[in-house]
């Protein structure tokens, strides 16, 4: 299959890629989380007469939700570093490159360089980091 052929293509090739690089590392996350849940809670949430759906909504994704954050983290933290991945897969091919360390590094900042641009995507992560120990602490210390 020719990647270069269309641009649909080689974007679907490059986030399978990147899917697949990624997909262990959050699936491990998940299942130490999954595992961390005590059997009782599920056998009590039974005998309630709460189903598999309820059970998962009520039970399950409480306590997964300081592993889900953690897999969030981790993962936008992965996005900002996928620039060598696009470059392999396609080439230095302009419409594809569509990443935000490319797009700063060629088009924002040409005259400035990489120095500026990681600077920028450092700070940007920086505030999402902030952004969500917010929202998972509540605001409060």
């Amino acid at each position: 299959m020719n990647w270069y052929s269309n641009s649909i293509i080689s974007l679907l090739v490059v986030m399978l890629a990147d899917s697949w690089k990624n997909t262990p590392i959050i699936s491990l996350i998940l299942l130490a989380g999954m595992t961390s849940i005590p059997r009782e809670l599920y056998f009590s949430a039974a005998i309630d007469g709460a189903g598999p759906v309820n059970r998962f909504i009520h039970v399950t994704l409480p306590n997964l939700r300081s592993f889900i954050g953690v897999a969030l983290i981790l993962r936008g933290v992965q996005e900002f570093n996928i620039f060598a991945l696009p470059l392999i897969l396609v080439g230095d091919h302009p419409l594809l490159l569509t990443t935000l360390v490319y797009n700063l590094y060629t088009t924002t900042f040409p005259e400035v360089g990489l120095a500026l641009a990681a600077a920028t995507v450092l700070l940007g992560f920086i505030l999402v980091f902030i952004g969500v120990v917010l929202k998972l602490t509540g605001g409060s210390r």
